[in-house]
C-alpha cells in the first residue's frame, strides 16, 4: 500500500513519451517506487522502450493487448518548437492536431484509466485572468492552437473512454535537464553578467518538472479513479513573467530592467488538487535556487571542458 491507500503492487504504468521533458523524469521515478512501468515513444530503436506510432491505432491496440496496463500516463505530444530562442509553434496545426489525435486515440483504445497530461495555456483568454483561476470555468477559445488542441483533447477524451480519466492542468515546467527555457537563459544570462532581454510576455506559471512527475504519478496511483476529472497542478504563488525573472535576478544578486515590459498576472484555484491528495507546497523560490545551483555548475563544467 502507498501514502495514499492504493495497492500498488500489481501495477502497471505504461508512458507515453517517456523520451520526453516530463516523460522520461516520470519513467524515473516509477522505477525508483519499484513499479512496473512500460516505456513508449515513436520509432524508438531503444530495447528498454516500446516503439508505438500514437497516431495508428492498430499499433496502440497491438500494444495494450500486449501488456494490459493498470494506468496509462499520457505525455506525448508534438511540442512546439524554438526558433532562434522564440518558442513559435504554439500557432502550428500540424503539431497541434498530430497531439490531439494521438490523445483521442488514447482514450478510444485503451481499457484502462488514463492521466493526460494537458496545460494551463487553455486559460490563456483574456476573459479568465480574474485570479485565482478554477477548473469549472467556461473557457473561450485560448489564444493559440496548441491551446486549443489540449482543451479538445480534454472533451474528446472523456467523451470517448469509459474507464476513467483524470487531465492535468500543468504550468510550464522547467528544470533539469532541459537547457532552453526562458528561466535557465535568464540565469545563464544573470551569471554570465551579461544583458538578458525578455522577447514576450505569455500567460506564465512555472512548476519544476520534478514536482509535475510526481503530482502525474500520484494521479496514476488514485484507487478510487474519477470518471472524468480536471485538475489544476501548481504552486499557490500568484505568477507573473516578468516578477518569475526578477526574482531570478534577485537571487543571482544583479538587477534587471525590464524595459517598462507589462505582462498578465496568473494564479491557479487549487482546491481540486488538494482534495486528490496532489497538492505542492510552495516551493517556488526554492526550486528556482537550485535552478541558479544547476546553471553554476553548468558554466563551470563547460568552462573546465573547453580549457
Amino acid at each position: 500500500m502507498d501514502n495514499l491507500g492504493n495497492d500498488i503492487v500489481s501495477y502497471t504504468i505504461l508512458v507515453t513519451g517517456s523520451t520526453g521533458y516530463l516523460g522520461k523524469c516520470i519513467v524515473k521515478k516509477i522505477k525508483q517506487e519499484d513499479i512496473q512501468v512500460i516505456s513508449i515513444a515513436r520509432g524508438s530503436k531503444n530495447k528498454n522502450i516500446e516503439a508505438c506510432d500514437l497516431t495508428k491505432k492498430n499499433e496502440i491496440k497491438e500494444l495494450i493487448e500486449r501488456f494490459s496496463p493498470s494506468r496509462i500516463i499520457h505525455c506525448a505530444a508534438s511540442v512546439p518548437k524554438e526558433i532562434e530562442g522564440e518558442v513559435s509553434g504554439y500557432q502550428g496545426s500540424y503539431a497541434a492536431d498530430d497531439s490531439l489525435q494521438m490523445a483521442l486515440n488514447i482514450a478510444e483504445i485503451s481499457t484502462c484509466p488514463i492521466v493526460f497530461t494537458s496545460s494551463m495555456t487553455v486559460y490563456d483568454c483574456e476573459s479568465l485572468l480574474d485570479s485565482p483561476i478554477y477548473e469549472g470555468q467556461d473557457i473561450c477559445r485560448p489564444k493559440t492552437l496548441y491551446a486549443a488542441r489540449k482543451l479538445s483533447a480534454e472533451k474528446g477524451m472523456a467523451r470517448l473512454t469509459n474507464n476513467g480519466l483524470v487531465n492535468l492542468r500543468l504550468p510550464g515546467l522547467f528544470g533539469k535537464p532541459r537547457t532552453t527555457g526562458v528561466l535557465y537563459k535568464a540565469a545563464y544570462a544573470f551569471l554570465s553578467g551579461v544583458e538578458f532581454n525578455l522577447t514576450s510576455t505569455p500567460l506564465w506559471a512555472a512548476m519544476h518538472v520534478d514536482d509535475a512527475a510526481d503530482n502525474c504519478i500520484k494521479a496514476a496511483k488514485l484507487n478510487f479513479f474519477p470518471k472524468n476529472e480536471t485538475i489544476n497542478i501548481g504552486y499557490s504563488n500568484i505568477f507573473n513573467i516578468i516578477d518569475s525573472i526578477k526574482l531570478l535576478a534577485d537571487i543571482c544578486n544583479v538587477s534587471w530592467n525590464c524595459n517598462s515590459l507589462v505582462a498578465p498576472y496568473f494564479q491557479a484555484n487549487l482546491k481540486k488538487s488538494k482534495k486528490y491528495g496532489l497538492s505542492q507546497e510552495d516551493c517556488y523560490k526554492d526550486r528556482l535556487e537550485q535552478l541558479v545551483l544547476n546553471v553554476h555548475s553548468d558554466m563551470a563544467n563547460n568552462k573546465d571542458g573547453s580549457r
